[in-house]
């Protein structure tokens, strides 16, 4: 049951009476998703292997929707130290059933709880070709390095945000979407200790609010409409490091660095937030208890220097509320092997 009272507003939606009103905006939906696939491996030779299949969805909640989506991909061992892949999928994504606003617009029009827009066109199931490539390259027995490249095209990109005052996240699509990456990354690993290297660009931006236009001001939805615009959860650079290392008599010690350039913010995501930089360490200690054999005691710091930043600040796409990174905290943990 959904029972608000409002006050009647006018056309620039300033209160016109002391006098509430009620209005019931009472809305139920049920889902029903069926899917089916098929897949195969093939290995033409030994060092190619293939994999294809294809898949069948149907989704019926506001709208019925269904797709095939055939997938290929093949791993090639070029050498021993040599590792090349590659594939393709098409993608089939129904939106979550349990974010779909079905909100009535034209009840609320007139009042002081009068929608930034009246259009409301009922969400609709992504549909996205997913292109994936990259290698793995084992310079040493202790070093292997590894690069992917993504680029995913996508129709009715699918996309959530907190709305108004109530901070919960409703669905809605832009009509496309351009996604494309490349990550890489280092690891090494000797006897007595590793260490690892990871970095990720990323480009994500998206046209047209096509559903839930009603959450959105007509501004942005005009801006948005002639523009690509990144997507809020959009982070153009990301990068961590650590390393672990093995001690005498048990002991280990450890630490890890993230970096993020900034998730977007401001009106339609044009702007984004300060980069920021986090350290953690840990030191373990493995010992035995009796017959229990070895337990392993360990002190981990997150956020080790106790950097204050943003995550969010409230503004951007779909982004109602601030959100701030973990402080300094301290864990003590117990392992036990069976």
């Amino acid at each position: 049951l959904n029972d608000a009272q409002v006050f009647p507003a006018d056309g620039d939606g300033q209160q016109t009476s002391s006098t509430p009103l009620q209005i019931s905006d009472n809305a139920g939906l049920r889902g029903k998703l069926w899917g089916v696939y098929v897949q195969d491996e093939w290995k033409p030779v030994k060092s190619l292997t293939v994999n294809y299949g294809l898949r069948y969805d149907s989704v019926n909640t506001v709208s019925q929707e269904s797709q095939w989506s055939p997938r290929l991909g093949a791993v090639w061992d070029v050498s021993p130290t040599l590792r090349v892949h590659a594939g393709y999928a098409r993608y089939f994504t129904p939106p979550p059933t349990e974010k779909i606003d079905s909100t009535s617009v034209a009840a609320f029009q007139g009042t002081t709880n009068a929608l930034p827009s009246d259009a409301n066109t009922s969400v609709k199931s992504e549909r996205s070709n997913y292109y994936d490539a990259g290698l793995a390259f084992q310079v040493s027995p202790q070093l292997t390095l590894s690069a992917d490249g993504y680029y995913r095209d996508v129709r009715h990109l699918q996309d959530e945000g907190q709305f108004g005052n109530a901070l919960i996240y409703s669905a809605f699509n832009y009509a496309q979407g351009r996604i494309y990456g490349l990550d890489l990354a280092a690891n090494y690993k000797d006897k007595r200790w590793s260490a690892y290297a990871n970095l990720g660009l990323t480009h994500a931006r998206a046209r047209q609010v096509e559903t839930g236009q009603f959450n959105f001001e007509q501004d942005e939805l005009d801006y948005i409409a002639s523009h690509w615009v990144h997507l809020d959860h959009e982070q153009k650079l990301s990068a961590s490091a650590g390393f672990n290392m093995q001690l005498d008599q048990g002991y280990a010690v450890g630490a890890s660095a993230l970096f993020g350039s900034g998730l977007r913010n401001d009106f339609a995501n044009t702007r984004h937030l300060p980069a920021y930089t986090t350290v953690n360490a840990d030191i373990s200690k493995t010992f035995a208890i009796g017959e229990a054999g070895p337990v392993q005691a360990r002190l981990s710091v997150v956020n080790l220097f106790d950097r204050q930043y943003q995550l969010r600040d409230g503004s951007g796409i779909g982004v109602g509320a601030p959100q701030f990174g973990e402080r300094r905290g301290v864990q003590l943990s117990l392992t036990k092997d069976f």
